[in-house]
């Protein structure tokens, strides 16, 4: 009996500790603390709003290899490969930056380099900012017929 007595006391003590640290913080925080999904920021659209996005001038960059991006990519897509991100990432950081809006890419459904640089790169290095990611890439962009260009 005097050990369920305890445990009674330790419970009302702990509820009262987190009713009190609860307190305190809303003094500091009245309107709450909003929880956030780490990048939340990073959206993935389809073919028909990543063509909305190029019509409003949005930044494309395109994470394939080098040698995929010259067979054809988005019109004024940027090169970024994400395996190679720390080697060309220096040269963009100023235009990514200044972009309102960026939109990333690569092959079609099944590869994964647009998402891991969105979340792994870009998401970490540019917070806040509004990063989409076509999960179509580049095959649904062709699919639909929208412009594309090749590097010679």
């Amino acid at each position: 009996m005097k050990m369920i007595r305890t445990i009674m006391i330790d419970l009302v003590a702990m509820a009262l500790i987190a009713f009190g640290a609860g307190s305190v913080f809303n003094a500091f925080y009245p309107s709450g603390y909003k929880l956030r999904a780490p990048n939340d920021n990073i959206i993935a659209i389809n073919t028909q709003l990543a063509k909305v996005k190029f019509d409003e001038n949005a930044f494309f960059i395109d994470a394939r290899s080098p040698a995929e991006y010259v067979s054809g990519h988005v019109p004024r897509a940027v090169n970024l490969p994400e395996d190679r991100y720390l080697e060309f990432a220096e040269a963009l950081y100023d235009r990514i930056d200044a972009a309102p809006v960026v939109v990333v890419y690569c092959s079609d459904e099944k590869c994964d380099k647009s998402h891991k640089l969105a979340h792994n790169r870009l998401g970490v290095s540019f917070k806040g900012k509004r990063i989409y990611i076509m999960t179509a890439g580049m095959t649904g962009w062709n699919a639909k017929g929208y412009p594309s260009e090749r590097k010679q």
